[in-house]
């Protein structure tokens, strides 16, 4: 059900752009991406961290600290644990499609993904992210709750609403653990 490809993405992306005004809805196969800005949640110097995800765990400790914005772009450090238990810092851009897409390409690494911001708390402070892979072939995408914050809290409770909604009973998994973390933090 949540399978997109890149072609049904990349038309999204293109009729949305076509939009003159008001607020765009846009449904990619059951997500809706209702007018929301990545850029008022993603904000320079803040820590952004991933603790929950769809996707099968390959990494665990997500977090990402914006350097800069400018209108169209996004740059930022993208610090996780991989796979192998070695902690990784990539830099990265976000290239924003419209308000609520970006195309995300990370230095030094193979992958690059398309981010929707599905949903945001009214503060901001917590969003779901749909993150689709962006190579031809990969289409599985999945989703993530990102919270802001300098010190981890809970997760407030209408983005583990959404997610729990938007993951349709899949698997979801843990991917914030303090005690664990605590050894790959970005500074």
């Amino acid at each position: 059900m949540w399978k997109v490809n890149i072609i049904t993405l990349a038309t999204l992306v293109m009729n949305a752009a076509e939009a003159s005004s008001g607020i765009q809805t846009i449904t990619l196969v059951g997500v809706n991406i209702t007018g929301k800005s990545i850029k008022k949640f993603m904000k320079p110097n803040e820590k952004i961290w991933t603790l929950l995800s769809s996707r099968p765990q390959h990494f665990w400790c997500m977090v990402d600290v914006v350097r800069n914005a400018t209108k169209h772009m996004i740059y930022f450090d993208r610090t996780f644990y991989n796979y192998r238990a070695i902690c990784k810092t990539f830099h990265c851009t976000g290239n924003l499609l419209i308000p609520s897409i970006m195309l995300v390409a990370c230095r030094d690494s193979r992958e690059s993904t398309y981010e929707a911001l599905v949903y945001a708390s009214k503060d901001y402070k917590c969003g779901v992210f749909y993150v689709l892979d962006a190579k031809p072939g990969r289409n599985n995408g999945w989703f993530d709750v990102r919270l802001k914050s300098k010190k981890m809290g809970e997760i407030p409770q209408e983005c583990f609403i959404f997610f729990n909604k938007a993951r349709n009973n899949t698997r979801h998994n843990t991917i914030y653990n303090k005690s664990i973390c605590r050894h790959c933090m970005p500074r």
